[in-house]
């Protein structure tokens, strides 16, 4: 067996990218939640029926998810 795989330095460095990752991941999240918010309080603010929601929520679902998709991307281009 190799001793290569137990070596201080590829723990280090695994750990480091596992770290870069959540952070990079928390931050996407976190941008997409306080985005959201500003977004909800503007619709409250208009009082709009829900005729008018629906087809709103439905759109930041899917801009959500396409940006989630972006973020993956960009992180396995780094990899």
């Amino acid at each position: 067996m190799n001793g290569d795989l137990l070596e201080q330095g590829n723990w280090t460095w695994g750990l480091s990218l596992i770290t870069l990752t959540i952070a990079i991941h928390a931050t996407g999240v976190v941008v997409l939640a306080l985005v959201s918010f500003r977004i909800r309080v503007r619709i409250a603010n208009r009082r709009l029926g829900p005729r008018y929601v629906i087809p709103i929520v439905i759109g930041l679902v899917a801009a959500a998810g396409l940006l989630l998709a972006v973020l993956h991307g960009i992180e396995a281009s780094r990899a």
